[in-house]
């Protein structure tokens, strides 16, 4: 029970914080977006993308049922925010002022980002948000310069540490259990 109302006072800071850092992207429920894997686009916006994924998301390892728990989640929780968490450009090349923007998807006490680690279709550092220029070494930035690093923050540092913490959690039960990517078996 005590877990049961950490997440949910937990969820909710997020929800009241979103808009206090930074000038933030409309607010969205998940059904208005339509996924592709890990990407979600609004219909009627051609600029931004938006990923279930932070820093990682091309390239990192991924279980063979990602895509079908996305969808089944989604089902389930029709009306779940979408909260963004950092925004990072452009996301086309042809399009110098597209995002990508990423988001934590959120109901209740439930969020699709956790379920994914907790069901061991990614690994928790895939849930690490790009870092901004200021936050980058000069190596880093020079590595950067064109892109992939994120450009606005909506959450504060607090609300991340607090959700890597639930995601650490997350692949340690995942890995415990040997499920989609720490399955031994494969």
């Amino acid at each position: 029970m005590k877990t049961l109302l950490t997440a949910s006072f937990f969820i909710l800071a997020l929800i009241a914080c979103v808009g206090q850092t930074k000038s933030t992207p409309e607010q969205l429920t998940v059904s208005d977006l339509k996924f592709r894997s890990t990407f979600g686009f609004k219909p009627a916006d051609n600029e931004n993308v938006f990923s279930l994924l932070g820093d990682s998301f091309s390239g990192t390892p991924k279980s063979e049922d990602s895509d079908s728990l996305i969808r089944a989640w989604i089902k389930s929780h029709p009306n779940a925010s979408v909260v963004p968490v950092t925004s990072f450009g452009p996301a086309k090349i042809a399009d110098q002022n597209s995002n990508v923007i990423y988001c934590w998807i959120i109901d209740k006490e439930d969020t699709l980002n956790n379920h994914l680690i907790r069901s061991g279709c990614f690994p928790a550092v895939a849930m690490n948000r790009p870092k901004t220029s200021e936050e980058m070494s000069k190596q880093e930035r020079e590595i950067y310069k064109n892109g992939n690093k994120a450009s606005a923050v909506y959450i504060s540092d607090k609300d991340y540490h607090k959700f890597l913490n639930q995601i650490k959690s997350a692949e340690i039960f995942a890995r415990k259990n040997e499920l989609g990517i720490w399955n031994e078996k494969d």
